[in-house]
């Protein structure tokens, strides 16, 4: 619901301005974070930093528990598996890595790639992984066996990001040539595509993607020379554009859906990390990290905290303005001076 839209000013008020507490601050990395997420049952996160290396954290101690080390080269991306005892890590070496997330010990490297992997994400199922590659190519893999099964994509155009749909029979992508693209994971065969209105090849680039929990809808981060920096959100199965988010000061490097599907939190290089409303589009609250861009940022399982990465460091917020509108409207009355 837009507060705007409520008849409850203190609300828009609220929701308008800088809503945050700071939980945990994640230091050990010597280099940039460049994404940061949280386990499945949210007591642990996963970093990957350009040092090389990823790291797991405990959430109670902000400790880290496991160090993954092995690339050659700086790290992209990491991620669980679904039921967190694996964690897959995308580096600039062109591979991505499988690690058991309690030892840390290097389960399978998956070859084949032949430039960086930007992204490497688990199927909901656990049994597929796919990456995103400068090669052009996202990839499907075995996730035990780590044999690829399918590549799709459209070469020479860098793909930097790739999401399975819920129900893991969908990949959408997002491309150096402005497109997100949906693909059939079982054949290969593209089954739509998105592309911000007026985008040329290489003057709008598709940073990040992501599906909403119920698989129908997809979200977009973008890059520009224009000075378009809106995240949007399209229409899963016919491509028709449905909301533009707030908009950033310069590019989106990620955005995500929160567990329920009612919000999205954006990550940019101007900063900031913005929560917005999934139907309206409405900013609900912004989060500030200690200077310098925002690489990622990601909602934890029960859509209590957000995780960015910032810097040499993670970030972790409690998220108060997901909380529901009549909890919102409460701490409203109680946060906001009398008149």
């Amino acid at each position: 619901m837009d507060p705007r839209a409520s008849g409850t000013p203190e609300l828009a008020e609220l929701t308008t301005s800088t809503l945050s507490t700071q939980l945990a601050v994640l230091q050990g990395h010597t280099k940039t974070v460049s994404s940061a997420a949280f386990s499945p049952d949210g007591q642990r996160a996963i970093t990957a930093s350009a040092d090389g290396t990823a790291r797991v954290w405990d959430m109670t101690t902000g400790q880290t528990l496991v160090e993954l080390s092995g690339h050659t080269g700086p790290l992209n991306r990491a991620a669980f598996s679904p039921d967190g005892q694996l964690a897959v890590t995308a580096g600039d070496d062109a591979t991505a890595r499988v690690w058991d997330t309690r030892s840390g010990r290097l389960l399978n490297t998956l070859i084949g790639h032949t430039d960086k992997v930007y992204s490497a994400t688990f199927s909901p199922d656990g049994h597929r992984i796919a990456t995103a590659s400068g090669d052009g190519t996202a990839r499907i893999w075995d996730g035990d066996t780590g044999r690829e099964l399918v590549h799709v994509g459209s070469p020479p155009w860098d793909l930097y990001d790739a999401a399975f749909s819920p129900d893991g029979q969908r990949l959408i992508t997002a491309g150096r040539d402005g497109w997100a693209e949906i693909w059939e994971v079982s054949s290969g065969r593209n089954v739509a595509r998105v592309r911000p209105p007026g985008a040329v090849s290489e003057m709008v680039r598709i940073l990040g993607v992501a599906y909403s929990p119920d698989g129908q809808r997809v979200a977009t981060a973008v890059s520009s020379i224009y000075d378009f920096f809106s995240p949007q959100i399209w229409d899963a199965s016919s491509g028709r554009a449905m909301v533009d988010l707030v908009r950033h000061t310069a590019d989106v490097n990620s955005v995500a859906f929160s567990r329920d599907g009612q919000r999205v939190v954006s990550a940019s290089s101007d900063g900031t990390a913005r929560i917005s409303d999934a139907a309206t589009g409405y900013s609900l609250a912004e989060l500030l990290g200690d200077g310098g861009p925002l690489t990622s940022a990601a909602f934890s399982p029960d859509g209590t905290r957000i995780i960015i990465a910032n810097g040499p460091v993670a970030r972790v917020y409690a998220c108060d303005t997901c909380l529901p509108t009549d909890a919102l409207l409460a701490l409203a009355r109680k946060s906001l001076p009398s008149p």
